[in-house]
C-alpha cells in the first residue's frame, strides 16, 4: 500500500503526507506526486512518520527530487518521522544533506505554554521529547488509521500493561499508531496470538526498564526543584537530561546484544523454543533470610537501595560465572545454568557473598538439576519446583540440592555434600537432599 496526499498548501510552500511502503513498485507514483506539486509550489515538507518501508529507490528519488528543486529557488525538507525511517537518513549521511523540521517540539511546546501547574508542564514537555506528538487519536481513529481491527488494538493495549481508555478519549499519538501499523504487518505475518505474546514479554521486561529510568530522572526532577528551579525552567531542564541519557540507543544495543547472547547458546545447544531440550539445566532459587520484618522497619528509600544492593551482587556473581538470572522477586532472585560444576560454584560464592556483606543478611539458596520447560524467556516444570521448595529447607548461609543434582555433581567435581534426613515437601513427596559444602 502507498499513498502521497496533500495535507497542507499555501503559496510557495506545501507538505505532503506518505504513508505505506516506498519502495521501488511506489517510486513512479512518488516521484510523479512531488514533480507535480513542486511546480505548484517550490518549497516542499514532507511527513514521512506513516512510511512503514523505504528501499534505496525512494531515496534515490528523494535525492534527485532535492537536486532539482534546489537549482531553483525551491527545497524539500523532511518533517515528522519515525524511528526506523529517520535511522535509514542516519545511516546514509542523508540527515546532513536535508533539512529537518519536527511535527511538535518539546522546546516550542516549552516557549509557548500557558500553563500554569508546574508537574503538568514538566510531564507535557517529556511526554512530548519522547513521544514526538500530542494525543491525536481515540482508538476508533487510531484503528482506522493503522487498519488493524479494533479488537486487536484493545488487546495489544492490554497486553502492554495499559488500561483501555475511554470511549472518545484521546490517547494515542503518532508514534502510537506509527507502531500499531508495524505491527500489523506482524500480526499478517506470524498471527495475532504470537505478537500479542511478544507484547506482553516485551512491555514487561520494559516497564521495568522505564522505572528504573523513571526513577532517576525524577530524582534530577527534585534536584532542580532544590536548586530553585521551577515551572518551565524545571522541565527544560529535565528535557535536556532526558534526550542526554540517549535512551533508546541504549535498549537497541542491549536488546541487540541480549539477544545474539541467547541465539548463540539456544543454537550451540541445539534447543527449541518452548520446548524442553532433553538436557539438563541447574535452577536455583536464593532468598534473604528475615527480608519481611527489615523491610516493614525501613525507609522507603532505604528499602530501595537495600534491593538494589542484594540484586547487584546476584547479577555481579551469577554473570561472572556464566550463570543467567532469569528473574528477581523482590527478595528472591531465580538463577540458571547449564554447567552443573559451575552452577555449585555460583551457589556457594552467592551464599559466602551475602554472609559476608556488611549490608545485607544472608540468603537461603535451593538448587536442582534436570530437564526444564523454557518458554518466553522464563523455566518451568519439576526442576524448578523442586528448587523452589528446597529454599525453605536451607539454614541462612547454607545451600540445599536436590539428590539428582548430588549425583550429577559427583560425577562431575570434587564438591562434597552433607546428606540431610529426608523431607516431605509440598506438591512433590518424600525427598531426599543434600547441604553443599563451602556454603557456611
Amino acid at each position: 500500500m502507498f499513498e502521497i496526499d496533500t495535507a497542507d498548501e499555501s503559496e510557495g510552500h506545501a507538505t505532503l503526507v506518505v504513508r505505506g511502503e516506498l519502495d521501488l513498485v511506489a517510486g513512479p507514483r512518488f516521484r510523479e506526486a512531488l514533480y507535480a506539486q513542486m511546480q505548484r509550489t517550490p518549497v516542499l515538507t514532507l511527513d514521512l512518520n506513516a512510511v512503514d518501508f523505504m528501499d534505496s529507490s525512494g531515496l534515490g528519488i528523494l535525492i534527485g527530487a532535492l537536486k532539482h528543486a534546489r537549482s531553483g529557488d525551491g527545497d524539500i525538507r523532511i518533517g515528522a518521522t519515525n524511528p526506523t525511517i529517520r535511522k535509514m537518513f542516519e545511516l546514509t549521511g542523508l540527515m546532513r544533506t536535508f533539512e529537518f523540521e519536527r511535527s511538535v517540539d518539546p522546546w516550542k511546546y516549552l516557549l509557548e505554554g500557558g500553563w500554569q501547574d508546574e508537574p503538568a508542564l514538566v510531564l507535557g514537555a517529556l511526554k512530548l521529547a519522547l513521544l514526538g506528538g500530542q494525543d491525536d487519536f481515540d482508538e476508533s481513529e487510531l484503528s482506522s488509521a493503522a487498519g488493524v481491527e479494533l479488537a486487536t488494538v484493545r488487546q495489544l493495549w492490554r497486553a502492554m500493561g495499559f488500561a483501555d481508555p475511554e470511549p472518545g478519549t484521546r490517547a494515542y499519538t503518532q508514534a502510537d499508531l506509527n507502531a500499531l501499523s508495524r505491527a500489523g504487518a506482524a500480526l499478517s505475518a506470524r498471527g495475532e496470538t504470537t505478537v500479542v505474546q511478544h507484547t506482553q514479554v516485551l512491555s514487561s521486561l520494559l516497564a521495568r526498564a522505564a522505572d528504573v529510568v523513571a526513577t532517576s530522572l525524577l530524582g534530577d526532577i527534585e534536584g532542580y526543584r532544590q536548586a530553585g528551579l521551577a515551572g518551565a525552567d524545571a522541565a527544560a531542564a529535565a528535557v535536556v537530561q532526558l534526550q542526554m541519557l540517549e535512551v533508546s540507543d541504549l535498549l537497541d544495543y542491549l536488546f541487540r546484544r541480549q539477544l545474539v547472547t541467547v541465539l548463540t547458546r539456544q543454537l550451540t545447544a541445539d534447543s527449541e523454543f518452548g520446548r524442553s531440550s532433553g538436557r539438563s539445566t541447574a535452577v536455583m532459587f536464593a532468598d534473604l533470610v528475615d527480608f519481611t520484618p527489615l523491610s516493614q522497619q525501613m525507609e522507603d528509600a532505604d528499602l530501595a537501595r537495600f534491593v538494589t544492593r542484594f540484586q547487584s551482587v546476584a547479577f555481579d556473581l551469577v554473570a561472572a560465572a556464566g550463570g543467567r538470572i532469569v528473574k528477581t522477586l523482590g527478595d528472591e532472585v531465580m538463577v540458571v545454568c547449564d554447567d552443573i560444576s559451575a552452577a555449585a560454584g555460583i551457589a556457594t560464592a552467592l551464599a559466602k557473598a551475602y554472609l559476608d556483606d556488611e549490608l545485607l543478611p544472608a540468603v537461603r539458596i535451593g538448587m536442582a538439576y534436570g530437564p526444564v520447560l523454557r518458554v518466553q524467556g522464563d523455566y518451568f516444570g519439576p526442576t524448578v519446583n523442586l528448587a523452589s521448595r528446597l529454599v525453605g529447607m536451607a539454614d541462612p548461609g547454607s545451600v540445599v540440592i536436590s539428590e539428582e543434582t548430588h549425583r550429577a555433581l559427583s560425577a562431575e567435581s570434587d564438591l562434597a555434600a552433607t546428606k540431610l534426613a529426608p523431607r516431605r515437601l509440598k506438591g512433590i513427596g518424600w525427598t531426599a537432599t543434600y547441604a553443599l559444602a563451602g556454603a557456611e
